[in-house]
């Protein structure tokens, strides 16, 4: 069965509404002007959702504003002295002729690339972005063998992709986790924590607060707080229990 949708207007704010087999309601504001997108339980009503629509009316125009008043991300061109990031810092980008082929490497603050020739940026972003999965491909197995036991939960499948909105997602019936490919720009605490999160999903599809076993592993959801700092959530998203 098709889902079904509706745009609604309130005081000049538009909100899109699709009903989905779920059990909550969900307010997502997309980047990077904050359009609304409502998901809601097929048994609730189109009244219920324009009268929560309107009861959140005032934190949807903050959290718009917020989003709007962002500067916009530089255009990457990946040319020497452009700043990029690695596992929570910046480097400088350097441009290194090599007939051979090489890796990518790190030395002080910058982060060399070599290329045979200058070639495009989509060629540089190329040869960047592969080399950042296969960092953040190592990363992975290690946190995974610390984490599973603790929470008590196996995964099937874990991959990496590009993801514009999500920092990490997971199917419950696969056991598969996807995580968004710009983690391995962030600090290794905040590629745990998006990680830890999407175990403790497959055991509980909205986590709560976790509680730390006598023996030390780890109960249904998430003990540690966020790294806010470092980690900003791609999309405004709270869950409204009904």
């Amino acid at each position: 069965m098709s889902a079904r949708t509706k745009t609604i207007e309130i005081d000049g704010v538009q909100a899109e509404i699709t009903w989905k087999q779920i059990k909550n309601c969900y307010i997502r504001l997309r980047p990077p002007d904050g359009r609304v997108q409502i998901s809601a339980p097929q048994r609730m009503s189109n009244q219920a959702v324009t009268a929560l629509f309107r009861e959140r009316l005032d934190w949807i125009r903050k959290k718009q504003r917020a989003m709007q008043s962002r500067p916009a991300p530089p255009t990457l061109r990946y040319l020497d002295g452009e700043e990029h990031f690695y596992l929570g810092r910046p480097y400088r980008l350097q441009l290194q002729h090599c007939y051979r082929k090489r890796q990518p490497t790190v030395a002080g603050d910058a982060l060399f690339l070599y290329l045979k020739t200058q070639g495009t940026a989509e060629t540089r972003e190329r040869l960047l972005h592969d080399w950042y999965r296969r960092q953040l491909e190592k990363l992975i197995p290690p946190l995974l063998s610390k984490w599973e036991p603790l929470i008590d939960v196996k995964v099937k499948e874990w991959r990496v992709r590009k993801m514009k909105t999500r920092w990490g997602t997971c199917n419950t019936v696969a056991h598969r986790i996807w995580l968004n490919l710009d983690l391995i720009k962030k600090p290794v605490e905040c590629i745990e924590y998006v990680l830890v999160h999407e175990l403790v999903h497959l055991l509980e599809p909205v986590p709560q607060p976790a509680v730390l076993r006598p023996d030390g592993s780890l109960s249904a959801g998430l003990a540690t707080a966020a790294p806010d700092a470092a980690l900003k959530t791609p999309v405004f998203r709270p869950r409204i229990n009904i």
